[in-house]
């Protein structure tokens, strides 16, 4: 491996960056057109995750927070209500 190169994510990591965004397995998949069996082997340390490819989620990922966070904004500019996938609150009551 050459020393520059970037180093895979831990399932560790792949799994909080999955739930911090409030995606659920299959919504992470779809997003590097992936199965869920492998998102859910990568999460479990089963597999690596290339490099190039949890780049490449992590620009998707951030690419849909700013989408959806300027849908929440213009929404609740009109109604006053939530509607981000993403930046929902899930209850925890």
């Amino acid at each position: 491996m050459h020393p520059d190169s970037p180093t895979p994510p831990t399932g560790e990591q792949i799994r909080s960056a999955r739930e911090s965004a409030g995606l659920a397995q299959p919504e992470a998949a779809a997003l590097v057109y992936s199965t869920v069996r492998a998102w859910q082997a990568w999460e479990l340390g089963y597999r690596t995750m290339h490099p190039q490819l949890w780049e490449t989620f992590l620009v998707k990922l951030s690419r849909q927070l700013a989408e959806w966070a300027s849908t929440e904004f213009q929404h609740k500019s009109r109604v006053g209500t939530s509607r981000s996938p993403l930046l929902k609150q899930r209850n925890a009551a």
